[in-house]
């Protein structure tokens, strides 16, 4: 980010963010927002991985990537004491990207899943410039 950290911009947006109320249980500044949903309270937590930022494929498999793709939002979740119990996965896919390479990414993270016991149960693909995909998982 050109003229503000992470940090920086993450300040200046809290003002658009919800504090509390309206099942609002935890908002941002913890590792995951808590919402209430039926009585309940469900843990929402949500994480980035961008191509040459958060990860080099001539040093990382696909597979792996899409392992820490689930790992980092397991772990956001498991820091709030809730239990992952779902995930969904949004991904930007360059057109030179081979689709045995998108089955790598998702074999990846299926086996995540499967050693955190929790599903992934959907997600959204768009066509994009450089590869990059969003987990969000529920707890």
């Amino acid at each position: 980010m050109s003229d503000e950290s992470e940090f920086g911009l993450i300040a200046r947006l809290a003002p658009f963010l919800a504090t509390g109320g309206d099942g609002l249980l935890v908002g941002h500044g913890d590792d995951a927002a808590v919402i209430e949903v039926g009585g309940r309270g469900v843990c929402i937590a949500v994480d980035v991985l961008v191509d040459d930022v958060h990860f080099r494929r001539d040093l990382s498999s696909l597979a792996d990537v899409g392992w820490k793709a689930v790992a980092v939002n397991v772990s956001d979740i498991a820091a709030m004491g809730a239990t992952p119990t779902a995930a969904v996965v949004g991904l930007c896919r360059p057109a030179t990207l081979p689709v045995t390479d998108v089955e790598a990414l998702y074999r990846g993270m299926d086996e995540a899943c499967r050693a955190w016991g929790l599903r992934l149960v959907g997600g959204d693909t768009v066509a994009a410039d450089a590869l990059a995909l969003s987990v969000t998982v529920l707890g």
